[in-house]
């Protein structure tokens, strides 16, 4: 799973040094993602017990901010592919953050 974060990192590092013209997310946005998940594939990796804690956190916004894009885009007859990537794979990173995390000590 940490692998996975390690990918949607480089995503956004390519987002930050080599803008796409039709990119509506300011580089700053590409930045706090990166660190993100860098942060997210660290913890995947460590497993803490607050681990599916904090993924809920960030899948709450996810929700919000890929499923309005996923709307969008939908409205305008477009796919939008990676925002539905992300909503798909939701379900599976909070499974392994329940089931991975180390237990409280």
């Amino acid at each position: 799973m940490a692998a996975a974060w390690c990918v949607t990192a480089c995503v956004h590092a390519s987002a930050l040094l080599r803008p796409a013209a039709d990119d509506a997310s300011p580089p700053w946005r590409h930045g706090l993602f990166l660190g993100i998940n860098l942060l997210f594939a660290g913890l995947y990796t460590w497993r803490p017990w607050w681990l599916p804690y904090a993924f809920a956190l960030l899948a709450a916004q996810q929700i919000w901010s890929h499923g309005h894009d996923l709307a969008a885009a939908h409205a305008a007859g477009i796919w939008d592919v990676s925002s539905l990537v992300v909503l798909l794979s939701i379900p599976l990173f909070a499974w392994v953050a329940w089931v991975a995390r180390r237990p409280r000590r």
